[in-house]
This record gives C-alpha cells, structure tokens and sequence, in this order.
C-alpha cells in the first residue's frame, strides 16, 4: 500500500485500511446525498423544473441519478470486482431490490397515489430495473 506521497500517477488508487478505494466510496456518498436531496426538494416550486426527470427526450438531474446507481453497482458488485458467482448468488444478494419493488408496486396500487406513466410505466419502478440489471 503506498503513502499519500508515493501517489505519482493518476491510476495510483488510494486504497483504506480495509482495502476499498475511496473515490468510489465518495462517489457512492456523494451521489445518495444528491438523491436524497432532490428527491425531497422536487416536489418544492423553487426547485428548478430542468433537475427533474425529463418526460419526452433529453436527459436531467435525476436521469443521471439513475445511470449514477447503476454505475455505482457494477463498481461494487463482485462481477465487477473480478470475482466469480453463480446466478443463484445474485439473485439471493440482490432480493431486497426485488422485494422492495413489489411493496413500491403494492403501496403505490393499493393507495392509488399518484404515478407518471412516461416515468417507469403502470408497473414498472426503480427498484425493479436495479434487481434486472443486476441479475444481468
């Protein structure tokens, strides 16, 4: 492991203590904080209506936030990582995203709130891309 000093080159990773490499910690942190953010701000009028998801073509803040998580699994995932696992192994990892899509779909049926339809469609959600995507 080098020392902050011995970092000369750019693909020189500083690495923590327990061997993960901190910008993509950072990146992870950075990109909920916004999320997070916007998630609860977008719903204000002072927040700029450009952020939000866009609804015929191009791309805004929250398009990017989900290209951001998707980056930030294939980063963290063990494929990604260079390790082996079977299907059976992804899917038993990754079940929290299924099963917190189903209770989305659920709630969001059963209450009758509001849901966009040029955003994920009637059944379709944010959890459940995540879930396929990392299932392959």
């Amino acid at each position: 492991k080098k020392s902050a000093k011995e970092l000369k080159r750019l693909w020189d990773l500083k690495l923590s203590d327990d061997g993960v490499v901190e910008s993509v910690t950072n990146y992870r942190a950075a990109m909920l904080l916004v999320t997070a953010i916007s998630i609860l701000a977008v719903d204000f009028p002072i927040f700029p209506r450009r952020f939000g998801k866009t609804e015929t073509y191009g791309y805004g803040l929250m398009d990017l936030g989900v290209g951001g998580f998707v980056f930030a699994a294939g980063l963290t995932s063990p494929e990604g990582r260079g390790k082996e696992t079977s299907l059976k192994q992804t899917i038993k990892s990754s079940w929290p995203l299924l099963v917190l899509g189903l209770a989305r779909l659920l709630v969001v049926s059963l209450s009758g709130y509001h849901s966009n339809m040029t955003e994920y469609g009637v059944h379709w959600n944010f959890f459940f891309s995540l879930f396929f995507v990392k299932v392959r």
